[in-house]
């Protein structure tokens, strides 16, 4: 059974931007899918698993690309 969490992710301006944030959360081998949108600053991502350590990973790594994300509950 897979998960859903939303981020909301910052800096995000055109869909390039989205293009970008896709291809960094669909590295990691626990993203089943990923569906960002720059207009509403929103990532939808359905995870394997949603622990608290990959979720931090996520984060980590959209922070390093300058796309800093928060979990939306």
């Amino acid at each position: 059974m897979t998960e859903i969490v939303k981020f909301e992710v910052k800096n995000m301006t055109c869909n390039g931007c989205s293009n970008a944030v896709t291809r960094i959360l669909k590295r990691f081998p626990d993203v089943r899918d990923a569906k960002v949108s720059w207009k509403d600053g929103e990532a939808i991502v359905e995870l394997e698993k949603a622990s608290p350590e990959i979720i931090e990973k996520l984060q980590q790594a959209l922070a390093n690309a300058e796309y800093p994300a928060t979990l939306k509950i």
